[in-house]
């Protein structure tokens, strides 16, 4: 597995904080845990049974549809939150993978379902992935991440008139390249936008059934008929 210097960033990044990183989640993120309350009921649901949950992590979501009865596997490629969600939550180390979520280890439409939640804004080439993940699927994709709402409005109007670059460069000082600081807890971020998502799946022949919009977060279910 080959990594450029953001995905290698990031990889440091969450193997450095693996034996830390539920506790973190659960202190910073605590309206992501509960829209996961509606989210994963809703995965289970309308998900088939065999999932493929990218970007799994420690297996925080993997563990519910696992004790749901799901078929479900995980992959992710920090070998450390691998070790986590093994250790820790006892998930079976046949139900996990280590891989490169942009050259996804498995054959065209090998699940019913794949989701990811909580990480397209950590992946270097956020199209890429929604790509390899509607060829793993036979039936449906589940994305959840932050919304860009009226920023990215903004952002896109700004972008289309010539100013955007030239006003960023004026406040601070530099070009957006579309990467952010890394923080302690979150990491290297390349800026990616839930609603950005939507173009991506269709222009790989899914639809989309629903949008559930949590005010920062948006959630996606895509589904190939």
């Amino acid at each position: 597995m080959t990594l450029t210097g953001f995905k290698e960033a990031v990889r440091l990044h969450f193997d450095d904080r693996a034996d830390r990183y539920d506790q973190d989640t659960k202190t910073c993120d605590q309206q992501d845990f509960i829209n996961f309350e509606t989210i994963v009921p809703y995965v289970i649901r309308e998900g088939g049974n065999r999932i493929l949950e990218v970007a799994t992590g420690t297996g925080i979501i993997l563990e519910m549809l696992l004790n749901a009865g799901k078929e479900a596997y995980g992959l992710d490629f920090s070998a450390r939150l691998l070790n986590v969600a093994e250790r820790d939550r006892g998930i079976p180390r046949q139900r996990l993978f280590r891989g490169d979520a942009e050259t996804l280890p498995f054959s065209n439409q090998s699940f019913d379902s794949t989701c990811i939640f909580r990480s397209l804004h950590h992946i270097e080439n956020p199209q890429l992935v929604l790509i390899e993940m509607a060829r793993c699927s036979s039936e449906g994709i589940f994305v959840y991440d932050s919304a860009g709402g009226w920023r990215r409005l903004v952002k896109r109007f700004l972008t289309r008139c010539g100013l955007y670059q030239p006003m960023y460069h004026l406040l601070r000082g530099q070009y957006d390249g579309g990467y952010r600081p890394a923080t302690e807890t979150e990491g290297p971020v390349k800026v990616f936008y839930a609603e950005d998502a939507v173009a991506i799946l269709t222009s790989a022949g899914f639809r989309i059934v629903r949008i559930i919009n949590f005010n920062s977060s948006l959630f996606i279910h895509a589904s190939r008929y």
